[in-house]
């Protein structure tokens, strides 16, 4: 498995982790067992589940999954590099800073949530944009067999006139 896969993998374990942990925070609020502000923290529990567990897991595995373009070559690494290193910094930024805000209460909870949002939003599009090559269509019987009736075609175009047409042997 390529290292990026690696860390997608590792990163999507961690944010899982994270997400269990605020879940149960979340209901032991509910249960009235600890500070109702808590509630606060619904959006980046969301956030982390859905974005920083599935969506990374869903990266780090098509990364390693999806058809190489030629033996060693995956694409545009660096579009892929990127792409995990926004996601994660919009992660840490949006659903990380925005816990804090049951101390530190203001606007600016908002302000940076929107923004982690739209740098993971970004970071989705340019995996998008690196993985779309790699997407090859399914070679079906039928295109074999119409690919091998254009190149015998195309020799008995190329075969000189008068000769005998080739036999299988």
């Amino acid at each position: 498995m390529p290292r990026l896969s690696r860390l997608f993998v590792r990163f999507a374990l961690v944010y899982l982790i994270v997400g269990f942990i605020l879940g149960g925070l979340l209901l032991t609020a509910k249960a009235g067992l600890i500070d109702q502000r808590v509630w606060g923290w619904l959006l980046p529990h969301a956030d982390i589940m859905l974005v920083g567990w599935l969506v990374q897991l869903a990266m780090g595995v098509s990364f390693w999954i999806l058809p190489r373009m030629r033996r060693d070559y995956r694409g545009h690494v660096v579009l892929a590099w990127t792409s995990f290193v926004l996601l994660n910094g919009g992660l840490i930024a949006g659903s990380g800073l925005t816990l804090g805000s049951i101390w530190f209460p203001g606007n600016w909870v908002l302000i940076v949530y929107v923004s982690g949002l739209v740098t993971q939003g970004l970071a989705v599009c340019l995996f998008a944009v690196y993985a779309w090559p790699r997407i090859l269509p399914t070679i079906t019987g039928a295109d074999v067999r119409r690919q091998q009736q254009a190149q015998q075609v195309k020799l008995q175009r190329n075969r000189p006139r008068g000769s005998p047409p080739e036999t299988r042997q």
